[in-house]
């Protein structure tokens, strides 16, 4: 499956944790709270995801199993989400490249550019990530590249390569890459 060239606009939804609040969904059931391996080898490409509580949330089957292989977010725009640019949980080989992440109007809570839980082979390379303002803030913990439990194993290594950020400010908080356990 491919989706290029589409607009998602969530900026009326509310910012309470809905799980419903995401533009694109790969998962098994209609919610985050749930996980299989029903999505895989789907290509996002020159869209763009602006407000909602996720931009894209993807989230396989366990840390056994994974799931929802070599899924491709490629030169998108992610604007004002509110929590999470992109979710991307028990996955396998998820490639997230030349995206541009951008939140000029919403500096008000923590925030995820791109979360990843029990994830291996993972490539997140060349994505721009700016105008984001949380000086007004403190107390929220802005955190660019998130990586949970993220082993990657010698033959599929997850590779953080050629990021970039620039006008930021940072309210108390800030991680560029924060590597939790992996």
């Amino acid at each position: 499956n491919q989706v290029k060239n589409c607009y998602f606009d969530l900026t009326a939804t509310s910012t309470t944790g809905n799980y419903y609040q995401t533009s694109i969904l790969i998962s098994n059931c209609n919610n985050s709270l749930c996980s299989g391996e029903n999505g895989s080898y789907n290509k996002f490409s020159k869209n763009t995801f602006e407000g909602g509580y996720y931009g894209v949330l993807i989230t396989g089957i366990n840390t056994s199993g994974l799931g929802n292989k070599g899924n491709q977010i490629v030169n998108n725009n992610f604007i004002d989400n509110y929590y999470y640019g992109i979710y991307n949980q028990y996955a396998d080989s998820t490639i997230i490249i030349q995206n541009n992440f951008t939140r000029p109007t919403r500096p008000t809570t923590n925030y995820f550019a791109i979360y990843s839980y029990y994830s291996k082979g993972f490539d997140i390379s060349q994505n721009q990530f700016h105008n984001m303002d949380f000086s007004s803030n403190s107390g929220a913990d802005q955190y660019i590249i998130y990586n949970s439990q993220c082993d990657g194993p010698l033959l599929e290594p997850n590779k953080i390569n050629n990021n970039l950020v620039y006008d930021f400010k940072s309210g108390d908080v800030f991680y560029f890459i924060y590597d939790f356990y992996g």
